[in-house]
């Protein structure tokens, strides 16, 4: 069995393609010694995909982190050429 929870919780749970629930979650898994594509998918937050071995129980404890935004600088209209930063004064 393995025992998966995420910070935020309420992550999709993807074992080898397959969904299994949200965490927190208990995955009843056959143990072996082949390794197996963990993925945890949450919207707002980058897909996390880690291997995993399931030749015991195990608890997998994972922070997800936010997915990026765009970056406000490169929405700004670009400066031309001859554009100063300073301002002339009549």
């Amino acid at each position: 069995m393995v025992h998966v929870e995420t910070r935020p919780t309420g992550a999709t749970v993807v074992l080898d393609g397959a969904e299994r629930g949200t965490t927190p979650i208990d995955v009843r898994i056959p143990r072996g010694d082949r390794t197996i594509a963990l993925e945890l998918r949450r919207t707002g937050f980058v897909t996390l995909k880690q291997p995993l071995v399931p030749d015991a129980d195990q608890r997998v404890l994972l922070d997800l982190q936010p997915r990026p935004g765009p970056d406000r600088r490169a929405s700004a209209p670009a400066a031309s050429a001859s554009a100063s930063p300073w301002t002339k004064w009549n």
